[in-house]
């Protein structure tokens, strides 16, 4: 299901939604491109987010 969920899909919501906000957009595009630490800890909230929707996923089914 990670898979299904790629960094690159955060770095478009980003540019769409933080740009309204004043962020650059080279800032943004900086961050995902160049920050290794900010690439890792958002894969691990990406890891997170995917982990917590299938607990609730395996939840629900066990519910039918």
């Amino acid at each position: 299901m990670e898979k299904g969920l790629p960094q690159h899909l955060f770095e478009s919501l980003c540019i769409d939604h933080l740009q309204r906000c004043g962020a650059s957009k080279k800032a943004i595009t900086r961050a995902f491109d160049d920050d290794v630490e900010f690439q890792e800890r958002m894969a691990e909230h990406i890891r997170y987010m995917v982990e917590t929707i299938a607990h609730h996923h395996v939840d629900i089914d066990s519910e039918v």
